[in-house]
């Protein structure tokens, strides 16, 4: 199918991908990439950024490993925290600041696509989630802001994506995106999760 191209989860080196995703699985990997690469396949690679993982996958040679293997895309996803117990996982303010400093020198050093999310969202005035820069469509058809905010009053299945755009709670979004400033967990919105419901009831 070519309209599909595989991503593949990794977490950086072999201890922090075998704790997430199962014993093993990093060994896995490489041979996965090879096939892949050796039948002309394009993919890419997914790898949350955590504040345990970022000197590896950052500082070292991790992506250019990833583009021997035959990889075309490295996706870098800020880790979001589920609650309070685990925002140490979440990069330091020395880590986000390291990253937005080298994003570019990323992109230039590697012959295949280097995407950090939510990236820097400062000089485009803040998040860019609900139809500022980008939005999300769930399997179900839901239109949410952003895919780390999964609140929505309208479906793309039942609307054209024209007007859903302009859904109430999306509009309200982009009308107050000043409230929205980089957190320290990569999602605004989430960290705004209180001010986003309360959208949802005006």
């Amino acid at each position: 199918m070519r309209n599909l191209i595989p991503v593949i989860s990794l977490e950086g080196g072999r201890e922090l991908t075998d704790e997430r995703r199962g014993e093993g699985v990093y060994d896995a990997v490489p041979a996965v990439m090879r096939r892949l690469d050796s039948d002309k396949r394009m993919f890419g690679v997914s790898v949350t950024l955590t504040s345990r993982n970022y000197d590896d996958v950052i500082r070292n040679d991790y992506l250019k490993l990833l583009q021997a293997l035959g990889c075309r895309a490295a996706f870098l996803i800020e880790y979001v925290p589920c609650g309070a117990e685990d925002k140490a996982l979440c990069l330091t303010q020395a880590q986000k600041t390291h990253l937005r400093q080298i994003e570019k020198q990323l992109y230039r050093q590697c012959d295949m696509l280097v995407v950090s999310l939510p990236g820097n969202e400062d000089p485009y005035g803040g998040c860019l989630a609900s139809g500022r820069g980008f939005l999300h469509i769930s399997s179900t058809g839901a239109l949410a802001p952003c895919p780390f905010a999964p609140w929505s009053d309208v479906s793309a299945k039942e609307t054209p994506l024209k007007v859903a755009l302009q859904s109430h709670l999306l509009k309200k979004i982009r009308e107050g995106h000043e409230t929205l400033r980089e957190s320290r967990g990569g999602c605004a919105l989430k960290e705004n999760a209180a001010w986003v419901a309360a959208l949802q009831k005006d």
